[in-house]
């Protein structure tokens, strides 16, 4: 048989064998399936939860913008550098919102008069709350008193009053505070009396220092003008000005004199400046920065007082340190200033 023709009749025999190999048509193929997402998994996606948790904790500062300015400001630079470094938020706030207090709230630091501070504390439980300067409050898990009988205005006034004396030849001293500041005043007198007793002058004019001049709250020009022709009539070398300086271009009728002057914060262009003598809350905000952070709240802290912006001409170290020396004192309550009441004016 020619062999071209040989393979030809095996054709019918190989088909039969591909066939009975081939996949029967009419079986669908089965697919692998994907397993749904666990529940753990699809509620952290979809958790509503989880954008807050992403917010940065705050801390809330509230106070009265018209009240305490110079301290506010010292506290606004503390508390914008130690949340800075938690990389927390910082508000401030006029009022607390004790009704509707987001989750990210840690800390409320609370400058007076904040009369409900106690109430907002027993609200928000999770919140530690630091009082600064507020009066005739108690101690909570999580409310801490810094300076619990206020802004201790006796305790200012009569430091100048010495370090007015100190630093004073005759001790002519005076001060300048607002109308009915007598508490102001007081102490003025008790801290140069401490220092000098009888303070005999050796020279005349006698008059009976320490003076004081009150000013008005809407004061103007003419106010100003009167206050330093009194203090060059009455000889006086030294003023403490016991008031805030709102209103400096008004001051500047009082720096054109010959006086030397110490207050609570120090003017532009003040040549004849001695201290700054001010609370300085921030210093024990700092210090109690871990308490706070691990809600270890409960603590009372003193508002500390500070000097600064001296000028070593007019308050020598040596004399500087008996200043350091008394705050220490009348903080730790060794010294009395023997002003009533103590509160504030």
């Amino acid at each position: 048989m020619d062999t071209r023709y040989r393979w030809q009749a095996y054709f019918p025999i190989i088909a039969i064998f591909l066939s009975a190999c081939a996949p029967n048509p009419t079986t669908p193929a089965v697919l692998p399936t994907r397993p749904p997402p666990s529940a753990s998994l699809t509620e952290e996606i979809q958790s509503p939860n989880s954008t807050d948790d992403a917010l940065p904790p705050k801390l809330f500062i509230v106070a009265d913008p018209s009240m305490h300015r110079q301290i506010q400001q010292h506290l606004l630079v503390a508390l914008q550098d130690l949340t800075a470094d938690q990389g927390w938020a910082l508000e401030q706030r006029a009022s607390y919102p004790a009704e509707d207090v987001d989750s990210q709230l840690r800390v409320v630091v609370a400058l007076p008069p904040a009369p409900d501070i106690e109430q907002w504390a027993d609200l928000s439980p999770q919140v530690q709350f630091v009082a600064v300067g507020i009066s005739g409050l108690g101690t909570k898990h999580n409310l801490s008193l810094l300076g619990a009988n206020g802004f201790r205005e006796d305790q200012l006034s009569f430091l100048a009053g010495y370090l007015a004396a100190v630093i004073t030849p005759d001790w002519r001293v005076a001060t300048l505070i607002d109308e009915g500041a007598g508490i102001r005043a007081a102490g003025f007198r008790n801290g140069m009396i401490y220092f000098c007793g009888l303070c005999r002058l050796t020279y005349p004019p006698y008059y009976d220092y320490p003076l004081s001049f009150a000013l008005k709250a809407n004061r103007t020009d003419e106010d100003w003008r009167q206050a330093a022709d009194f203090f060059a009539a009455n000889a006086v070398d030294t003023l403490f000005i016991n008031m805030q300086l709102g209103d400096t271009e008004m001051l500047q009728i009082l720096m054109n004199s010959e006086l030397n002057f110490i207050g609570v914060s120090m003017p532009a262009d003040a040549e004849r400046w001695i201290a700054t003598l001010r609370f300085a809350p921030e210093i024990s905000i700092r210090e109690k920065w871990n308490d706070i952070l691990e809600e270890k709240g409960g603590w009372r802290a003193e508002i500390p007082l500070l000097v600064e912006d001296v000028n070593q001409e007019l308050l020598s170290i040596g004399r500087l340190q008996w200043i350091e020396k008394m705050i220490d004192e009348l903080q730790t309550g060794f010294i009395d200033p023997s002003v009533t009441p103590i509160s504030p004016d």
